[in-house]
């Protein structure tokens, strides 16, 4: 996974938060899969690297075999087209106001996302509790940060189906990570 991100290229919100527009490229080590290209954004607070995927700005692919440089340049141009609807997106989740009803539904699905369906009990509150204080507040947008990076890294206590108190590991593999990311946002859209 390459991540391509021009730090001249920055969200500056009302409340100081510092986030940046990128494009993340993935690849197979064999040439077997395509190139994929996905719009993503960087929180500079918190080092997340959030992963956009809506129907109107998902992924672009390319395939190992017959391509040039330029349908390359052409697919990475369209994608920075399309920022300026990462930041739509960005205000969007601001704008939306949670009440603590809506903060436990959306964890608990985040969970779901996570563990599957019945595959862990989890505390919510753990998992809604901010990191930072930069990370307290009820809009969509600082929940979701704060949830996305609980579902990614992990650090917090759960038990299995079978009774077994375990500490969630980070999520390494790429592709589930970005996977996660993409399905954790779907999840958090639904809230507007």
């Amino acid at each position: 996974m390459v991540t391509f991100r021009n730090e001249s290229i920055v969200i500056k919100g009302d409340d100081g938060e510092t986030v940046y527009p990128q494009i993340l490229l993935t690849n197979s080590h064999d040439g077997l899969s395509s190139f994929q290209f996905r719009a993503g954004l960087f929180r500079l607070v918190c080092s997340n690297g959030l992963v956009i995927a809506t129907e109107d700005f998902g992924q672009m692919r390319i395939r190992h075999k017959g391509y040039s440089f330029e349908e390359l340049k052409k697919t990475v141009m369209e994608l920075v087209e399309e920022l300026p609807v990462t930041v739509e997106t960005l205000n969007r989740f601001r704008e939306v106001v949670l009440s603590d009803e809506q903060k436990h539904e959306l964890a608990m699905k985040a969970i779901g996302i996570r563990f599957g369906e019945n595959g862990a009990e989890v505390d919510v509150q753990e998992i809604l509790k901010p990191t930072r204080k930069e990370d307290e507040g009820s809009d969509l947008w600082t929940v979701f940060n704060v949830i996305q990076e609980k579902m990614v890294r992990g650090k917090f206590k759960y038990k299995t189906i079978k009774g077994r108190n375990k500490t969630a590991r980070t999520i390494k593999n790429f592709n589930r990570d970005v996977k996660l990311n993409e399905e954790l946002y779907q999840l958090a859209e639904s809230f507007i």
